[in-house]
């Protein structure tokens, strides 16, 4: 199928982004393409109220998603090999964000987790006995301090910048103060950076006593795959820094959530 354009409220070779939502069979939402666009991850802009992807990376993602056919895409891949997850302390109530799929944090501490993922899919394949809340990072249905720590682990690769900021302010209203929080991420360095890119992460993990092979893929957000890329939105959004592991391929920032009192 080759895309074109069918409205002349955009540029020529481009599509506006509620034309692409359903080519795309409504796989991706108005609000993602637009966070991405405004990125600089995908190619496009703004036109009066609206926005447009060009064509060719709006080609890109019709073969991607609905083809399947990869064959055209630009991938880093990162393998990383023995995260020992099993020293890892985090402490009380636990919310997991992006918790679906391999369920890492889920199996390491089990019934201390609330796994909150916008994927009803990812919940439901996840074997372990955490409590599974479909919803979306950005706007959680849970009172303000309300857990003791929080983990994204290897889930803010999925996330445009924009969608990571919301979800950290949101994260730092439900947790109580003196609580912390945990991200861990993929390094990935990419010269000669263009739009579409992705990034394709292996791992071998052990959580809960037992070894798991993992793997997570997504649109690589330009510039903002790095360790002071995630210290400073954690900064932005309210947390301050306790301790930052780096690993080489990855790194754990560990983020406190403190009571400033007005002097």
């Amino acid at each position: 199928m080759k895309i074109s354009n069918i409205s002349t409220a955009v540029p020529k070779k481009a599509v506006s982004v509620e034309e692409a939502v359903r080519i795309l069979n409504n796989v991706l939402t108005e609000k993602y393409l637009i966070d991405r666009i405004e990125g600089g991850d995908f190619e496009g802009g703004r036109v009066g109220c609206g926005y447009y992807i060009s064509l060719q990376n709006m080609n890109h993602l019709y073969e991607m998603i609905i083809l399947k056919d990869y064959k055209n895409a630009k991938i880093t891949e990162i393998k990383i090999n023995d995260i020992d997850f099993d020293k890892v302390d985090i402490k009380g109530k636990i919310i997991d964000i992006g918790g679906g799929g391999e369920g890492i944090v889920e199996k390491r501490f089990k019934k201390n987790v609330i796994a909150v993922d916008k994927s009803l899919r990812e919940l439901t394949e996840t074997e372990n006995v955490s409590l599974k809340v479909a919803s979306d990072g950005g706007a959680l249905p849970f009172k303000d301090n309300s857990f003791d720590s929080a983990a994204f682990f290897f889930s803010m690769m999925y996330m445009p910048v924009s969608m990571r900021i919301r979800n950290l302010a949101e994260v730092n209203r439900v947790l109580k103060n003196n609580s912390s929080l945990h991200i861990f991420e993929p390094r990935v360095i990419c010269r000669n950076y263009k739009p579409i890119h992705l990034i394709k992460v292996r791992m071998n993990v052990k959580t809960g006593g037992k070894r798991v092979n993992a793997s997570y893929g997504s649109v690589f957000a330009k510039k903002s795959q790095n360790l002071s890329h995630f210290t400073k939105i954690g900064l932005l959004t309210g947390f301050s820094i306790e301790q930052v592991n780096d690993y080489r391929e990855w790194f754990h920032i560990i983020f406190s959530k403190k009571l400033h009192l007005p002097l």
